[in-house]
């Protein structure tokens, strides 16, 4: 597994790619804590739509629990944090965010866009229309 990282207009956006590693995924998350505490950046974006055997089918409750608690105790107080998953990743009971919430951490787990930068506070980015024409 692989992330990038870019600072976009008040968060940090975290692209995650490649075979789902338990033992890679906590260390990418210590990495992109300590990045946005060196930017004062307190809203993380994280998309994980590319990470794969990482589906609710390929991945034990134990690992779920196991990452989950890790972010959570990783994360700083006042931190929030927005995960993007795909629809064959996201849990309909919402296990791991319920143990991330449960332990204090602010985090949204969902497979919607919208739903992921209206919790956190922010507008999403607006891309032009390609069938529009500029003036």
């Amino acid at each position: 597994m692989n992330a990038s990282y870019e600072f976009r207009n008040g968060y940090l956006y975290i692209s995650v790619m490649g075979v789902f590693s338990i033992n890679r995924a906590k260390e990418l998350v210590l990495e992109w804590v300590e990045i946005a505490n060196q930017h004062a950046i307190t809203k993380l974006f994280c998309d994980i739509t590319l990470v794969t055997k990482f589906d609710v089918q390929d991945t034990s409750t134990m690992t779920i629990f196991e990452i989950a608690k890790f972010v959570a105790e990783s994360l700083p107080k006042g931190f929030k944090l927005a995960v993007l998953e795909t629809p064959q990743q996201f849990e309909k009971d919402k296990f791991g965010e319920t143990v991330m919430v449960n332990r204090g951490a602010l985090v949204k787990v969902t497979p919607h866009l919208s739903e992921a930068f209206q919790w956190l506070g922010l507008l999403m980015d607006k891309k032009p229309d390609p069938g529009s024409k500029r003036e």
